[in-house]
């Protein structure tokens, strides 16, 4: 399955989830259309469940399920930046004795730069905290760096039964919830809609603070294979993503559509005769299905490899063509 390869669902990959994406409120407020990019880009982004692609998917890293093994450490060489390295040690995830993901750790210069920590509940994941926060200094730019102690934002998750009903995205500095989304199902227990409210405020020509709630929404439709999904801002139909899967339930391919037909992100998937995906690639704009922009477009193509026993080896990321980098997977007991 995709969802069992860290960093596949997102093709993006950040020290700080809540830098990355830019936020357009200002110009559109201007222009009288409120809209503003979303904050929900996590490192790696992965949890098996049934979401989309068109929108960089708000859900957590967590690495392929690892019972036996107390931690994986990521190492990274690059080849496309000036400074060419091999071997970096650039991240690390830790397991519970049940396997699960219970942190993961961002790693500059050996040291832990920034961390997401991972709570369950009878083996469901009800919390994520992310400890990634960029430090500016006014004074001396070089004295900024990544913060690893501060809590930046927190994703709480709620479920009936099994069955993840909904989550919210509190933000620390603020004090308050910035994000609801409310997942609902029809009675054979496939995902037909996502409600999306965002909540913010800004300051009118009197400084005078003005709240305002954004409430976006995806409706899905299933076919056989396929799945539509339609996005909206309000009753405003933004773009339609069509996800054509195999008779296993992988996805094949995943293509995101302004109405008017523009390709707004183009993925498909390739898989072994074990049903591991192997192959990725990406034709992105840097939209997503609600018309905001994010900063970072994924890389173009990713190859994974595995051992005998299926365990994830490697990924390599391609950018226009080129090598860019591998990223390697030593695994702890």
């Amino acid at each position: 399955m995709i969802s069992n390869v860290p960093g596949l669902r997102g093709l993006i990959r950040s020290n700080d989830d809540s830098k990355m994406r830019k936020t357009r409120f200002d110009a559109l407020l201007k222009a009288k259309k409120f809209k503003i990019a979303r904050l929900y880009l996590f490192p790696f982004m992965l949890l098996p469940v049934s979401v989309v692609k068109g929108q960089p998917n708000i859900f957590p890293d967590t690495f392929p399920h690892s019972k036996g093994y107390r931690s994986v450490t990521v190492k990274a060489d690059y080849f496309c930046s000036k400074q060419t390295s091999k071997n970096k040690t650039i991240a690390k995830y830790l397991f519970d004795e049940n396997g699960n993901t219970i942190a993961f750790l961002s790693i500059c210069n050996n040291k832990v730069c920034g961390k997401h920590i991972y709570s369950y509940s009878n083996g469901l994941l009800v919390s994520h905290k992310n400890f990634n926060s960029w430090t500016s200094y006014q004074n001396n730019i070089n004295e900024s760096k990544w913060e690893s102690t501060l809590l930046s934002n927190e994703f709480s998750f709620s479920y009936t039964g099994n069955k993840l009903t909904g989550f919210e995205q509190y933000i620390s500095t603020k004090e308050t919830v910035f994000i609801e989304n409310e997942l609902k199902y029809d009675a054979t227990g496939k995902l037909i809609a996502e409600i999306i409210r965002t909540y913010n405020d800004t300051l009118n020509e009197k400084f005078e603070t003005i709240n305002y709630v954004i409430n976006d929404r995806k409706e899905y439709a299933y076919n056989d294979t396929v799945t539509s999904i339609n996005y909206f801002t309000g009753n405003i139909l933004q773009s339609n993503e069509v996800i054509i899967n195999n008779k296993t339930g992988n996805a094949l391919q995943a293509t995101l559509k302004t109405p008017g037909g523009k390709v707004l992100r183009k993925t498909s998937y390739k898989y072994d005769n074990k049903t591991q995906c192997i192959e990725i690639k990406n034709t992105d704009t840097g939209f997503d299905g609600f018309g905001n922009t994010y900063d970072i477009i994924g890389y173009e193509k990713i190859a994974l490899k595995y051992d005998g026993s299926g365990k994830l080896l490697s990924k390599e990321l391609f950018y226009k063509g080129r090598l860019c980098s591998i990223e390697k997977y030593e695994y702890s007991k």
